[in-house]
């Protein structure tokens, strides 16, 4: 396709006039007719500031992007998803195949990029330097070429966790203070765009995102060295996550985001508790009451683990239900609690002091049974 028909293209998809774009290039809408009819070529130097306008890369409007295949890409995309949270070097290898059929495709270098450069969090076993910095290599190509605002802004924001991670912590401050401030995202904006039911279902859907937000800072709060918080602060902190989910949330049975986060809680405030026999914090009658605790949320999240989706019922979410993309097979095991509590609780050296406490005993018993 030549330059002047992508441009009519681009123009008439956005439902934007000739005027329009003329204005905007501070040139007649007459050279905008010209172009589109192909009797004349815009200027190199108007390049930029139409990729731009359009918000497509200058290869696209060139006509130098890859011929596009969007159902086999789609098909890909589902492969990718399936792969990246179980097996991160097959993810890897598909991103690589995509690539070499399609190397201008700036959303799959940021697939790649992201298999590339796990987390501090993420599995690290296939991990090297090499594998990272070509991970970094492609997030600084996509921002320098890609003309897309939601792929350069999910790269920077990739960006910004993984310079830190490399130790780049100047670079990843200067890249953070060049995003939007919380009040410019696209969630508070449409509160302030929508009316009527849409205003109450985004203002709910917020929400929900906050309660999300505001657990990850206490959990980070707790877990961090820089804060030098003692055992009984860092359970202060736990127990404020659930005193604020159990609010808003209001005892909700049927969240899979909020047994998950019970369950991941309670253990933790069961391991400050447990320690080990002969310190001046272990208790085990409250160590037993936060791991049945545990138990309770690991079985609500498993009763409704098959469901693709449930709405909420507190008066704060009623309007928003939670989906559950990737829901497995009736016999699966997949992510189910049960069997993820047994493991974390067999797995921890401080449970060693409970293992004579016949609550614990029989807990255990009924955890095995379930699997």
């Amino acid at each position: 396709m030549k330059i002047g028909e992508k441009i009519k293209q681009l123009r008439t998809q956005r439902g934007i006039t000739q005027e329009t774009l003329a204005n905007h290039l501070g040139i007649s809408f007459q050279a905008v007719s010209k172009w589109e009819n192909g009797t004349a070529l815009p200027d190199i130097t108007l390049v930029p500031a139409l990729s731009a306008y359009f918000g497509v890369s200058a290869d696209e409007l060139l006509g130098l992007r890859d011929d596009v295949d969007e159902a086999e890409l789609a098909e890909y995309t589902t492969q990718y998803w399936q792969l990246i949270g179980k097996n991160r070097k097959e993810a890897t290898e598909l991103c690589r195949k995509v690539l070499e059929k399609y190397p201008r495709n700036y959303q799959w270098m940021r697939d790649l990029a992201f298999c590339l450069m796990p987390s501090d969090t993420d599995d690290k076993e296939n991990w090297s330097k090499v594998d990272f910095d070509e991970g970094l290599a492609l997030c600084e190509r996509i921002l320098d070429e890609c003309a897309d605002n939601r792929i350069r802004d999910w790269t920077r924001w990739m960006l910004c966790k993984r310079y830190g991670d490399a130790g780049k912590r100047e670079k990843a401050i200067e890249l953070a203070k060049k995003m939007p401030s919380l009040w410019q995202t696209q969630e508070w904006l449409l509160e302030m765009a929508l009316d009527g039911e849409e205003r109450i279902v985004q203002w709910q859907q917020n929400l929900d995102t906050a309660i999300d937000w505001c657990t990850s800072i206490l959990s980070s709060l707790s877990d961090n060295s820089y804060t030098n918080y003692s055992w009984q602060d860092k359970i202060h902190c736990y127990e404020a996550q659930i005193a604020l989910m159990n609010i808003l949330y209001q005892g909700e049975e049927n969240s899979l985001f909020a047994n998950h986060i019970y369950m991941s809680r309670y253990v933790e405030m069961a391991r400050m508790c447990a320690g080990s026999k002969g310190m001046e914090y272990f208790n085990a009658s409250k160590t037993m009451e936060y791991l049945l605790k545990a138990e309770a949320a690991a079985r609500r999240y498993d009763d409704w683990y098959y469901s693709v989706r449930k709405p909420y019922k507190s008066i704060f979410l009623n309007k928003s239900e939670y989906v559950h993309g990737d829901v497995p097979e009736k016999g699966e095991v997949g992510m189910m609690m049960v069997p993820i509590l047994h493991m974390r609780i067999k797995s921890e050296p401080c449970f060693d002091s409970m293992k004579n406490v016949p609550e614990f005993t029989a807990l255990m018993a009924r955890l095995v049974v379930s699997e």
